[in-house]
């Protein structure tokens, strides 16, 4: 790794450097993007996404020493942005939203407020759980499917689900925002 080990290189070295990186830590970065939002697609765009910040943040990382874990970090936040505008457009296309809803003054701030109430009590969820959730109410994937990515049986998935949208919606009524029926409605009609 002979180019890594002269630090910030110029510019024609700027592209091998970056090359080795990019060689060296894309399967990670790719295999801890897959984790959290189990697409390969999107997956493969948030890989990229990641690189291509390296090379726009490449002269204030310390190439040397610390460019593992920022990729690392990196990639995690751009994965958790994905799945919260994920959950932010399934909750924008409920159309049938209750008349509750209607009757009040939402704010882009409520929302937000709301919505990161919703993405908290989702980190809240044991592993398998909230890998559940994720697959069947945010990802829209039938019980069958996330079985079968899985390994795990259909009933199986069922159980997790129920337990999942239990502990979800008692997180939201103890920490509740000031209209908990709002996110109770839209947890429960998710995926849909």
């Amino acid at each position: 790794m002979g180019v890594l080990k002269n630090s910030k290189p110029f510019k024609e070295d700027n592209v091998k450097a970056f090359d080795e990186i990019y060689h060296q830590y894309s399967d990670a970065v790719y295999r801890n993007v897959s984790k959290i939002v189990r697409q390969p697609v999107l997956a493969e765009e948030i890989l990229q996404d990641v690189f291509f910040a390296l090379w726009e943040n490449w002269d204030q990382i310390d190439i040397d020493n610390s460019v593992g874990g920022w990729l690392m970090v990196v990639s995690q936040n751009k994965a958790i942005s994905c799945i919260r505008k994920m959950v932010r457009e399934k909750v924008i296309a409920q159309a049938e939203i209750p008349e509750i809803i209607d009757e009040q003054d939402e704010t882009s701030e409520d929302l937000e407020i709301k919505l990161n109430l919703l993405y908290n009590a989702i980190e809240q969820l044991p592993p398998r759980r909230k890998e559940v959730f994720t697959l069947c109410k945010l990802e829209g994937k039938s019980y069958q499917e996330a079985s079968e990515m899985m390994g795990i049986s259909v009933y199986t998935v069922k159980e997790h689900l129920i337990a999942a949208t239990k502990v979800l919606k008692e997180y939201i009524q103890v920490h509740g925002a000031k209209n908990a029926a709002w996110l109770l409605y839209i947890l429960t009609h998710l995926g849909k």
